[in-house]
C-alpha cells in the first residue's frame, strides 16, 4: 500500500530577550495525538509546494505569520504501523515575533514557550526532540544560508 500522504512539520521560535524559546501545543480531545505536546504541523494538499504548507498550517493553527522561515536541513522520520509506511516529514523553522498573539485553532487547546531542555522533556517522539536540538544548535551558531532560508521579514540578529 503507497498512499504517498506528505507531511510537514513546523518548529515556531521566539527570542525571549536572549533566551531562545520553541512553541509547543497540546493537542485537543478527539484528535489524534490527542493530549500530546507538539509543534505545527499537517498534510501537504494535493500539488501544493511543501513550504506553501508548513506556511498555511501555521497561520492555520496560530493564527500569525512568521517574522523569518527557513527549511531545516534534517527530516522528521518515522514508521506508522497503522499504514505499514514510513514517512519522511519536510521540518521547518518559523521565527515568531517576541510578544505575537498566538490564536488556537481547534486542534489544540493550550500552549506554551519553553526553552530546548523542556521541550525535550515534554516531547514524545525522539525525532522531535532531535529536531528542536538541530535547530536550537543552528540559531546558536547564528548561521542561516540563505538558500534554506523562504521568507525573512526581520532584522538579521
Amino acid at each position: 500500500m503507497h498512499n504517498l500522504i506528505q507531511l510537514v512539520d513546523v518548529y515556531p521560535y521566539r527570542y525571549f530577550g536572549e533566551e531562545l524559546q520553541f512553541l509547543l501545543l497540546k493537542r485537543a480531545p478527539g484528535r489524534i495525538y490527542e493530549g500530546q505536546w507538539r509543534m505545527v504541523g499537517g498534510k501537504v494538499a494535493g500539488g501544493e509546494h511543501r513550504g506553501n504548507a508548513a506556511l498555511r498550517e501555521l497561520h492555520e493553527e496560530l493564527g500569525t505569520e512568521p517574522l523569518r522561515f527557513w527549511a531545516v536541513p534534517a527530516v522528521n522520520h518515522f514508521y506508522d504501523a497503522q499504514a505499514d509506511e514510513f514517512r519522511l516529514v519536510a521540518a521547518f523553522a518559523a521565527e515568531l515575533q517576541e510578544n505575537c498573539t498566538i490564536t488556537l485553532n481547534h486542534e489544540h487547546i493550550d500552549f506554551r514557550w519553553v526553552s530546548e531542555g523542556d521541550a525535550g522533556k515534554m516531547l514524545i517522539w525522539p525525532e522531535q526532540i532531535k529536531m528542536i536540538g538541530y535547530i536550537s544548535a543552528i540559531l546558536i551558531k547564528n548561521e542561516i544560508p540563505d538558500v534554506w532560508i523562504i521568507s525573512n521579514h526581520d532584522q538579521q540578529r
